[in-house]
């Protein structure tokens, strides 16, 4: 069978070894970035020179690592403190209350409730040449369903997030789990040395925070407003929960009531976000132990008695670790 190369499609192979035409306004922009406080990796220096032989492949090498979403996002360091955080470009031409709402709901009042899992905005740089782009500096972050669930309290975990705050458009989470950082275009690798894999922990050993972005369709509304005009989000949070969680995962089905409830088509039957807190907690409540240390593989995925020879250890050891039944932050 023929391999599925860019040939394959009528297309030119990558070359690692050149900018792609995203990338070079990375690489344009280099100087003003490092003015600005941030220093991109060596790829976008404009001195930038091959780290492989030319007669070698290079896909291993860290600097011949391309950017996925190169025409909005990149990775960065902050020179004032060697923090790694995400640059996302924004046009507020397309989406003019997005940076006012990310920015209004990272006030210091409100990031200091631990129920606001917005993302943080660190700052916002405005392009010298062009009135209608700016970056947005944010904290690097992945998917959150990037490291599967292995418990139920894991699960239960997540869910008590994103049930906190009903401002819920795409879900991310922090690098908790990551003590060493991963690299931001192959997240399986280390960012300082990318021949080797990033290690992690279990959701369980160091609980991440999930954070909320996107504010592109969101709009702004005074309190004097009572009646928004724009049409609602229709059942994002339950979705999320059914589709990603549920039909994924075993030892879930205990939120069928509550997530059946929520994905009505008749809006008007949905429980409010503080009634599905309340029925949530109640459920949470009647779960015992057993069920809160329960595997929740994937409902394609069949045990052995050696696997559950090492759930049971796990669950010893996070046990004698004085971990609680349910992760907290």
């Amino acid at each position: 069978m023929e391999h599925l190369t860019p040939a394959y499609f009528g297309l030119e192979p990558l070359n690692l070894g050149k900018l792609t035409l995203q990338e070079e306004f990375w690489c344009d922009h280099q100087k003003w970035l490092q003015d600005c406080g941030y220093m991109l990796r060596p790829r976008y220096m404009l001195d930038w020179q091959l780290s492989w032989p030319v007669d070698v492949r290079g896909m291993e090498y860290e600097d011949a690592q391309p950017l996925i979403r190169a025409l909005t996002i990149n990775d960065t360091t902050r020179l004032s403190d060697g923090a790694y955080v995400t640059l996302k470009i924004i046009k507020p031409s397309l989406h003019p209350y997005k940076v006012d709402t990310a920015m209004s709901l990272c006030l210091k009042q409100l990031t200091s409730d631990p129920l606001n899992h917005c993302v943080p905005i660190y700052n916002v740089l405005k392009l010298p040449e062009d009135n209608d782009k700016v970056i947005l500096v944010m904290p690097l972050l992945r998917g959150w369903h990037e490291l599967e669930f292995e418990m139920v309290r894991e699960g239960i975990y997540f869910f008590q997030q994103i049930f906190e705050d009903i401002l819920i458009l795409n879900v991310l989470m922090d690098g908790s789990m990551y003590p060493d950082r991963w690299h931001p275009c192959n997240r399986r690798h280390m960012q300082d040395n990318f021949r080797l894999l990033a290690k992690h922990f279990s959701h369980t050993e160091h609980p991440p925070k999930y954070y909320f972005i996107d504010f592109g369709i969101s709009c702004w509304y005074g309190p004097d407003n009572k009646a928004p005009l724009e049409l609602p989000i229709r059942n994002y949070v339950g979705n999320l929960i059914r589709e990603a969680v549920i039909n994924e995962y075993k030892d879930f089905d205990f939120m069928w009531p509550l997530i059946s409830d929520m994905v009505q088509d008749d809006l008007a039957k949905c429980p409010t976000i503080d009634q599905v807190v309340k029925h949530f907690a109640d459920m949470c409540k009647k779960l015992g132990i057993l069920k809160l240390h329960a595997y929740v593989g994937r409902r394609d995925e069949s045990f052995g008695v050696v696997h559950d020879f090492v759930h049971l250890f796990t669950t010893i050891k996070y046990t004698l670790m004085g971990i609680p039944p349910v992760p907290t932050q």
